[in-house]
């Protein structure tokens, strides 16, 4: 998803990655986009917003049904891939802001190697600088 913004003298663009959808795609916001886009508004000229698992869920727990199926890794690779592509074709992009909680729904599988993987994507590509 990409959101513009009118009234902006920058032309620096933010990736926000955000754990999974849950309500809001490309054409219906929900609360968590909203203050994501109220953040960044004045800040940049744009804000493209991913999620770190591509499945939708209202509650975080509800990822555990993907986690292990015949699909998830292929899935998860597509993600990835779409991630590092819109990275590579937008220079603009100036930040990467990783917005997901703790994992306190205990979700199985591999999780912190999923974020550790990504981390070390964004960090590789210059995209992602650990202060």
């Amino acid at each position: 998803m990409y959101v513009p913004f009118r009234i902006q003298d920058s032309n620096s663009q933010v990736l926000i990655i955000m754990r999974n959808p849950s309500k809001a795609n490309e054409l219906n916001s929900d609360m968590t986009i909203n203050n994501v886009l109220g953040f960044c508004h004045g800040k940049y000229s744009g804000v493209f917003v991913a999620n770190l698992f591509p499945f939708y869920a209202k509650d975080p727990r509800q990822l555990n049904q993907h986690i292990g199926t015949s699909d998830y890794e292929k899935l998860m690779d597509k993600n990835k891939q779409t991630i590092d592509e819109l990275l590579e074709r937008n220079p603009s992009i100036k930040h990467v802001i990783i917005a997901w909680g703790a994992n306190k729904s205990k979700l199985q599988g591999h999780y912190e190697d999923t974020i550790a993987g990504f981390l070390r994507s964004l960090i590789n590509m210059k995209k992602l600088f650990l202060q």
